[in-house]
């Protein structure tokens, strides 16, 4: 029987990817395929673990080293509750942040959000922390902002997630 176990670096079994039987005279070989899809483990590196067993006792064993590289995919959009506001209302900004990677644990994202006026001037951030965002997962906040001292025109909320080293990983506006 030949039996295929991923590991992990901590040498835990990440997956077992299967057992078959085979039957091999003196000198021969036999080729088998495995397939296993690397799809929600997360990425980093593992081998892979080959044991060759006969009449119950381990008789051989392979590994092979390999990676698997991180899909790092997030989508963000930014909204307002309202088209248009009166004086002294004050605007509640919709912020959507989305993990679209199957197989990245993003860690130490920031969340800006800023509104632009009609000369592209910044009149107004707000900075958030989002400590973690695990692949697939979702996060929301709402962000509030009073235009009381602005002139009346057009406001433009925008969205920008970086890295903890500075990478802006997603943009968005309204």
């Amino acid at each position: 029987t030949v039996e295929v176990r991923i590991i992990d670096t901590a040498g835990n079994v990440a997956a077992t990817v299967g057992s078959r039987s085979l039957s091999l005279g003196a000198s021969q070989t036999g080729i088998m395929n495995f397939t296993w899809n690397t799809g929600g483990t997360l990425y980093g590196n593992y081998t892979v673990y080959v044991q060759f067993i006969e009449e119950g006792n381990a008789v051989a064993r392979a590994t092979s080293p390999f990676s698997i590289s991180a899909a790092m995919n997030i989508s963000s959009k930014v909204s307002t509750d309202k088209m248009w506001y009166e004086i002294n209302q004050t605007a509640t900004i919709n912020s959507t942040i989305s993990s679209l990677s199957p197989n990245y644990i993003f860690e130490n994202l920031t969340a800006k959000v800023s509104i632009r006026d009609q000369t592209a001037t910044s009149v107004y951030t707000d900075t958030r922390s989002i400590p973690m965002l695990m692949p697939g997962q979702l996060t929301e906040f709402k962000t509030y902002w009073n235009a009381a001292n602005n002139a009346p025109g057009n406001y433009t909320p925008n969205l920008t997630i970086t890295s903890s080293t500075g990478e802006v990983l997603s943009t968005s506006q309204s």
